[in-house]
C-alpha cells in the first residue's frame, strides 16, 4: 500500500491506494482503533496507476477551526475532488 498523510493538530488527512483486501484489512484496523474518532471517508475510486510511488507526510499550521468554514477542511475536500 501506498499513501498520502496530512497532518494539522489533533487531525489526520489521508488518501489510501493499494489492493483492494488490503485497503479494507487497513480501514478495518484504522477504524476499530480506538485512537481514531470520526473517520470520515471522502472519496472511494478504483484507479489504474499509482498516485503516490511512496509514502508521503505533510503538516498544516495549527489553526481554529470550525468544520462548516474551515479552509483546512475545504482544502481536504477539493483535495479530494481533485485526485
Amino acid at each position: 500500500m501506498t499513501g498520502f498523510l496530512l497532518h494539522q493538530g489533533p487531525r489526520f488527512y489521508g488518501v489510501l491506494e493499494g489492493p483492494t483486501r488490503a485497503l479494507f484489512a487497513r480501514m478495518e484496523a484504522i477504524v476499530t482503533d480506538p485512537r481514531h474518532r470520526r473517520v470520515v471517508v471522502l472519496r472511494e475510486d478504483t484507479v489504474t496507476e499509482r498516485r503516490f510511488r511512496n509514502w508521503s507526510f505533510g503538516t498544516l499550521p495549527m489553526v481554529p477551526i470550525r468544520p462548516a468554514q474551515g479552509a483546512t477542511v475545504e482544502f481536504i475536500r477539493d483535495f479530494a475532488r481533485r485526485m
